[in-house]
């Protein structure tokens, strides 16, 4: 799981409307994991690409939206959480049956924090529920070991076919190194190179089969995502 996340942003101070006072705010503070989705378990590469996470402390918020990283200020209005000038990278990560663009774990979530209704928190017993834009995302304390994901790894990804192992995925600077190089350096077997789709590169080995792939994100400090089989 990709562990980086964009640097959070200073804190700013939003307007609080009028009107009757506030209850107490909850504690939101720590560190959450997102484990269900209006009921249903979220999913790796059925409803969201990696597990959702965020660190809140003092005035920002800050984590992985479920594929990409990012953070913000935040405030709350009584129970009302309010997320502002959220930025996050750009990358798509679609589901791999391409019924999806992008995971709707992260687009629900995202529209929670940027839409100016922002969303009703509630937080008991370790848990914390996000209520906005027709969701509910449920997160749970990770003062303890994170949870695992509730399904295995991808055993294949477009073509790269890693049946019995799965897909493992790591991430390089942009800049210092071509795609053929990359892919040849990350899986030795690779003889040849072909770029497919824009920003999409495919290694096969002698034989023709696919050995790794690699991706170019469109962020403004774009790195490569490349994808190989491990046992």
């Amino acid at each position: 799981m990709r562990t980086g996340w964009a640097t959070a942003l200073a804190a700013i101070l939003v307007a609080v409307g009028c009107g009757a006072e506030a209850g107490p705010a909850a504690d939101i503070s720590g560190t959450w994991w997102a484990v269900e989705l209006d009921g249903e378990p979220i999913e790796i590469d059925h409803n969201t690409a990696e597990l959702p996470w965020f660190e809140i402390t003092g005035t920002t918020i800050g984590g992985n939206l479920g594929c990409n990283s990012g953070g913000g200020s935040y405030q709350l209005q009584g129970n009302r959480l309010l997320v502002s000038n959220l930025e996050s990278e750009g990358e798509l990560c679609g589901i791999p049956d391409g019924s999806e663009i992008m995971v709707p774990t992260e687009r629900f979530i995202r529209e929670m924090l940027t839409t100016g209704s922002g969303a009703d928190v509630t937080v008991t017993e370790g848990t914390m529920t996000w209520t906005g834009a027709g969701h509910v995302v449920t997160f749970t304390s990770a003062s303890g070991a994170p949870p695992s994901p509730t399904t295995v790894p991808p055993q294949d990804f477009d073509r790269l076919h890693c049946t019995p192992g799965v897909v493992v995925e790591s991430r390089h600077p942009a800049g210092d190194i071509s795609p053929e190089e990359l892919a040849a350096d990350v899986e030795p077997t690779t003889v040849r190179v072909e770029q497919g789709e824009p920003l999409q590169w495919w290694g096969y080995d002698d034989q023709g089969n696919v050995t790794v792939g690699v991706f170019l994100g469109d962020v403004p400090n774009p790195d490569y995502q490349v994808v190989t089989c491990s046992e």
